[in-house]
C-alpha cells in the first residue's frame, strides 16, 4: 500500500465532549491528524485517554461534537480502516493464532496470504498453530493482537499502551510497525506512559488532564515527557 491508496488521510475531532451520566470524561476536545502523523496522547490515569481512542475508533459516540474523516462526518463503513490495539487483546482465547487471524481475515475479505506475511513479520511462528491464545505469554499475546489490528491493512492505527508488559525486543517490533505505517502516509494515535516510546515515535504530543487538552507540543526528549507525565500537565 502507498500513500496514494489510503482511504483515510485526515482525522479530526471537533469540539468533542463525552459524558458518562453526570461524569465528564472529555470536554471540548479539538484535534487534527494528517497523513504521516503519529500523535502521542499522554496524561495521568483517568485523564480520558482511552475514551478518546474509543471515540476515534467509532466504537463510542461523543455526547457532543463530531469525528471527521477526510473533512466529512465519520461514516460507519470506514470503521474497518482502523486497526485497534487495546488493553484487551480482542482475540478468542480458545483458538490458536492461526485460527484467530484466519477468522478475522475472512471477515475482512482479506486473502490468506496476508496472515502468512503477518506470521513472519511479527515472529509468531513458534506458537502459531499449536497453542490456544489463552495460554500465551503477555508478549506473545500482544504480538497476536497487533497482527489482528494489521490484518486489514488499516489507514489509522489506534494503540492503547502498546508496550505495556513487553520486553525490549517486542517493543522494538511495535516501533518498527509504527514507523513503517508512518512511512506510507498512515496515521497513528498512541496512548502511552512510556516516555522513551513517545519520544522515539510521535511527531506531536497531546496532554490530557481531567478530560481537557492542557497542552500540545512537538516531540521532546524522554526526560521532558516523563516530567510532563509526573506533573500531569505541559
Amino acid at each position: 500500500m502507498t500513500a496514494s491508496s489510503l482511504t483515510i488521510t485526515d482525522v479530526a475531532l471537533r469540539e468533542v465532549t463525552k459524558l458518562y451520566g453526570p461524569r465528564r470524561a472529555l470536554f471540548n476536545i479539538s484535534l487534527e491528524a494528517h497523513s504521516g502523523d503519529v500523535i502521542g496522547i499522554i496524561g495521568q490515569n483517568g485523564a480520558g485517554k482511552s475514551t478518546l481512542l474509543s471515540i476515534l475508533s467509532m466504537l463510542m459516540k461523543p455526547t457532543a461534537g463530531v469525528l471527521e474523516l477526510n473533512g466529512h462526518p465519520a461514516q460507519p463503513h470506514l470503521r474497518a480502516r482502523f486497526g485497534i490495539l487495546s488493553h484487551q487483546p480482542l482475540v478468542y482465547p480458545e483458538l490458536t493464532c492461526d485460527e484467530n487471524l484466519s477468522i478475522y481475515a475472512s471477515l475482512c475479505g482479506v486473502d490468506a496470504s496476508v496472515v502468512e506475511r503477518l506470521r513472519e513479520r511479527l515472529d509468531l511462528s513458534d506458537f502459531f498453530s499449536d497453542r490456544p491464545a489463552g495460554v500465551l505469554s503477555r508478549g506473545q499475546l500482544q504480538r497476536l493482537a497487533l497482527a489482528r489490528a494489521l490484518v486489514a491493512t488499516p489507514d489509522v492505527l489506534l494503540l492503547d499502551e502498546p508496550s505495556s508488559g513487553l520486553d525490549r525486543q517486542s517493543t522494538f517490533l511495535i516501533e518498527q510497525i509504527v514507523d513503517e505505517h508512518r512511512d506510507i502516509g498512515g496515521i497513528a494515535f498512541m496512548v502511552s506512559h512510556d516516555p522513551l516510546l513517545v519520544a522515539s515515535l510521535c511527531s506531536r504530543i497531546v496532554m490530557l488532564t481531567l478530560g481537557k487538552v492542557t497542552g500540545e507540543v512537538g516531540t521532546g526528549s524522554a526526560s521532558q515527557i516523563a516530567k510532563m507525565l509526573e506533573r500531569g500537565r505541559i
